[in-house]
């Protein structure tokens, strides 16, 4: 798995997440804490909370995929 995923706003880079095999890497960038405290709502939730759940499906998805791998 080579994922490379960006999370960008008005105010510069949020985050920058690379998934690989092995590593599972989140580099914050200065908008990271703006951002994932925007309270600006959507249909579901809010931004900031839609830009946690991205992170926390993300390295759910990186998880189970190297669980796969280890029971093959």
């Amino acid at each position: 798995m080579d994922k490379n995923i960006c999370g960008i706003c008005r105010d510069g880079l949020i985050y920058e997440v690379t998934r690989v095999d092995d590593e599972y890497k989140v580099k914050t960038g200065k908008a990271f804490a703006i951002d994932l405290t925007n309270p600006l709502k959507t249909v579901d939730s809010t931004v900031g909370g839609m830009h946690r759940k991205q992170l926390h499906d993300l390295l759910d998805e990186w998880i189970d995929n190297a669980l796969k791998e280890k029971n093959r």
